[in-house]
């Protein structure tokens, strides 16, 4: 094919390849080129010098802050410590993306599909990810605190360590997800999916979990003090060394057979 030939060569060719994006093709044409360089796998092939290499990413840090990335596929791209703080990102496509130590601090990334991406040590502070997919990321150690987190789909994910302080987690599947030592002190998940989660050693003080579904999770030496828990399901939760002083439960709320939680 004369046209994946061309760009074949492209990537292989640092003068040719630069010159792909410097006769003034607007944003749109730029996003077209790489689309369909992608859809041959030929735009990070093994093999790649450094030089081009360093080209392929300016370019991605290029197109992500211009915010126009509903019409490109940039799964994979390595945006690793970029500074995307408050870019317009949503609906991007961004499946496997590396986004590693990136800032994220206020940036849109509504229904953005962030399917195994790595954003381990991201600070992502009052982002806004409602309706994303996010299943099989890696968030080991990222910043969280009062990110939107509404409806998102989590499972799977490992947020080992991180920081979601008051951070909105309505509704969020966050089934089999990792979270050991990570911090939700006054989170909100409403109706939240933790089935089968690993929630040990995770601060959930002051959390509302109203509704919340945690069959099957592992909750063993967690902080749940102060916690809300009304309609909650812990039904064959694992709840050895946790801490519910204070928190609050009602008629509705399902605990493990023969669990008193007055006793913890």
């Amino acid at each position: 094919h004369p046209v994946k030939e061309k760009f074949r060569k492209a990537t292989q060719n640092l003068e040719v390849f630069k010159s792909l994006f410097t006769k003034g093709q607007g944003v749109e044409e730029t996003l077209t080129i790489i689309d369909y360089v992608r859809q041959y796998g030929d735009i990070e092939p093994s093999g790649l010098n450094k030089e081009v290499k360093a080209a392929i990413r300016k370019m991605y840090l290029s197109i992500a802050k211009s915010g126009k990335l509903t019409k490109v596929n940039l799964g994979g791209a390595d945006l690793e410590g970029a500074n995307l703080k408050g870019v317009d990102l949503g609906r991007a496509k961004l499946r496997g993306a590396n986004l590693r130590g990136a800032i994220l601090e206020g940036t849109n990334l509504t229904r953005a599909n962030l399917t195994r991406a790595n954003l381990e040590g991201a600070k992502m502070g009052q982002a806004n990810l409602e309706g994303a997919k996010m299943g099989l990321a890696n968030l080991e150690g990222a910043d969280l605190t009062g990110a939107d987190l509404s409806r998102v789909d989590l499972t799977a994910a490992t947020l080992t360590g991180a920081n979601l302080e008051g951070a909105y987690l309505g509704d969020a599947d966050l089934s089999r997800a990792v979270l050991t030592g990570a911090v939700l002190t006054g989170a909100k998940l409403w109706g939240a999916y933790l089935g089968g989660a690993n929630l040990t050693g995770v601060d959930l003080e002051e959390a509302n979990l109203t509704g919340a579904y945690l069959t099957l999770a592992d909750l063993g030496g967690a902080n749940l003090a102060g916690a809300v828990l009304s309609g909650a399901v812990l039904k064959e939760v694992h709840l050895e060394a946790t801490n519910l002083q204070g928190a609050k439960y009602n008629s509705e709320t399902r605990f493990p057979r023969g669990f008193n939680p007055e006793e913890h």
